[in-house]
């Protein structure tokens, strides 16, 4: 194909699409080949995962949607290498997972945040643990506070702060020493529905920023749609993928503003779990 057609053929690509034919060109943060796990506890065993294949790609922010206990949360502690796989192999930036993998953080419902360190000793933790400098973690810790918002509240403990105030700090903490890729296990669930959205329009902005691969587990389906670019839809244990939908995330997309496109994604995952399960049609 000569230039000439080359340029006429990229010029006629709306930008989304040009956008997701970049994103195939990034290359493999995670890769689950044919992995499956499951767990024996009194005697019973249970099947969580079987053969599930699934590529992330650097940059790629990917939601994991199903039904509870479909083994979402196994296979971020697969990515994080708490576990190891059964069956099948798991690789991160192309290499084989053998041990814990120190190029993720992980953040989960609970923010776990030391209740006698103050918001700037707290997000300063990983970093001291790692050995670095005090004058260095605190800078560091500062930039972050200031980034997630809480700037006038590095002082503070975490009983004098709102649900929200508190994810903020545990999300500092965890992009404080600037992972790879972030693990997020229903980290907004107990939070009211604003102060949810506003945290997630600001995951998202610093998703963008830093330049994070994201694999986050999820039951909201808004929540999902709105944040990723990707959306693994996962049968009832043991679970196997269903489908994986691709969602459009043009540039300055405000994730406050529903689309009509994004309705049509909501229906398509409910009729795919609904015809899964026992769930009642959409």
């Amino acid at each position: 194909m000569n230039a000439a057609i080359m340029n006429a053929t990229t010029a006629s690509l709306v930008p989304e699409k040009l956008e997701r034919l970049e994103s195939h060109r990034r290359p493999v943060a995670i890769a689950f080949d044919q992995v499956s796990k499951g767990f024996r506890s009194h005697g019973r065993f249970t099947q969580a995962l079987e053969n599930v294949s699934l590529e992330v790609r650097r940059g790629e922010f990917v939601s994991l949607v199903g039904p509870s206990g479909s083994g979402k949360t196994t296979l971020l502690n697969l990515a994080a290498g708490l576990l190891r796989p059964d069956a099948g192999q798991l690789e991160y930036g192309g290499a084989k997972l053998t041990g814990p993998n120190t190029q993720v953080g992980y953040l989960t419902q609970d923010d776990a945040l030391l209740p006698w360190r103050s918001v700037l000793a707290n997000v300063a933790l990983p970093l001291e643990v790692r050995g670095v400098g005090r004058p260095e973690r605190l800078e560091a810790a500062r930039r972050i506070i200031a980034r997630v918002g809480l700037k006038d509240f590095e002082k503070h403990f975490p009983a004098q702060l709102s649900g929200g105030m508190r994810k903020r700090v545990a999300l500092a903490r965890t992009l404080v020493y600037r992972p790879e890729t972030l693990l997020l296990d229903e980290p907004f669930s107990a939070l009211d529905a604003q102060t949810r959205l506003v945290i997630q329009k600001q995951l998202r902005e610093l998703v963008s920023e830093l330049g994070l691969t994201v694999l986050l587990v999820t039951h909201d389906l808004h929540e999902a749609i709105a944040l990723s670019d990707t959306i693994v839809v996962f049968s009832r244990r043991p679970a196997r993928i269903l489908e994986t939908l691709e969602v459009p995330q043009p540039a300055g997309r405000d994730i406050l503003r529903p689309r009509a496109a994004d309705e049509q994604i909501y229906l398509k995952i409910w009729d795919l779990l609904a015809d899964d399960s026992d769930l009642p049609d959409a």
